[in-house]
């Protein structure tokens, strides 16, 4: 059934792309052990989670349905570069009121927690564990085709609006200008609702597979988490085989230099942990080599708030596209 949510101005003039570990490790443990919809998860991931099952059965139990779980175990992404620890730092300070309703559902667990703080307690305590298990040697890797995605989404949003990113995010997603259409079979009855102007977040995932997930309750921003492409999950690796274009640059600037140069030149405003992961480096190089181009007019860095964004300049953008273009 669908789910048609009408967009106001605010919305479209808000839509962020942002990376959030709580996103991706959150149906690992609640999807997995279901046999409704274990389709949806990559393969590997779910190998991976079957090995601790036994101890997330109070994040199981909160469910109302396989998958669907209360707003407070799913913070919304409040960067477009989420901390794992900072998002289980948001679920750990929820309110008890906003907990009542899951501990009443928690009773149907084999263990069930003795109060509503011990509840949270034992979800952030197993969403850190599943983490750890699962992504222990893969989330560098999962990390950086997810920055490749918000880059390249970034790009695509600048260059072509608002309209083309929502019409291509999934076959199931669509966009007529106004109205935002989401099919799904977890949605059993058609709805039709107005967002109230909060704006939208959308979150790339390598975990999910050939469907979506949404959380929209009229109070934050709607959130849609997508799955990547093949194509982008490749970006996840190292870099392939450089032109002799990149070659000569790589010559000019060094090798890492070139590559947090270009990294930044097919980006949109680029924090430094994207740029790091762009570039396959660490933050503390990005952060450096982010300064001697900036000092050469090839880069200018904006902040907001505690949160800094590095954007290629017109001379940057000059160079980068004269090194693209096959010289003969």
């Amino acid at each position: 059934m669908p789910l048609r949510l009408r967009l106001k101005d605010e919305d479209l003039a808000s839509v962020m792309f942002a990376v959030s570990p709580i996103q991706q490790t959150v149906p690992l443990v609640t999807l997995a052990p279901s046999r409704a919809e274990p389709r949806f998860l990559i393969m590997e991931h779910r190998a991976r989670v079957r090995r601790f099952r036994a101890d997330h059965s109070a994040l199981i139990a909160v469910q109302s349905v396989p998958g669907v779980l209360p707003d407070w175990v799913t913070p919304t992404p409040a960067t477009s570069d989420a901390d794992f620890g900072d998002e289980l730092e948001r679920v750990a300070a929820t309110r008890s009121e906003s907990l009542e309703a899951s501990f009443d559902r928690l009773k149907r667990a084999p263990h069930p927690a003795a109060s509503a703080g011990s509840l949270r307690t034992q979800i952030v305590d197993g969403l850190w564990r599943a983490h750890r298990d699962t992504f222990a040697d893969t989330w560098s890797a999962s990390r950086n085709g997810m920055a490749a995605e918000v880059a390249r989404r970034g790009q695509q949003l600048a260059d072509q609006g608002v309209r083309r990113v929502l019409q291509t995010l999934h076959p199931r997603i669509r966009f007529d200008g106004r109205t935002l259409t989401l099919f799904s079979p977890r949605f059993l009855e058609s709805v039709d609702l107005e967002l109230p102007g909060r704006g939208i977040v959308l979150v790339p995932s390598p975990v999910w597979t050939n469907t979506f997930s949404s959380k929209f309750n009229g109070i934050d921003p709607l959130v849609i988490v997508y799955p990547i492409g093949q194509a982008v999950r490749t970006m996840a690796g190292p870099p392939g085989d450089p032109t002799d274009n990149q070659r000569a640059l790589e010559k000019l600037l060094g090798v890492t230099r070139a590559h947090v140069f270009l990294s930044l030149s097919r980006g949109c405003g680029l924090s430094t942990t994207q740029l790091a992961a762009a570039a396959h480096c660490s933050i503390p190089s990005a952060s450096e080599h982010a300064a001697v181009l900036r000092a050469a007019g090839l880069l200018v860095t904006r902040r907001h708030g505690q949160h800094v964004t590095h954007s290629i300049t017109e001379t940057g953008r000059r160079l980068a596209d004269g090194w693209r273009t096959p010289r003969i």
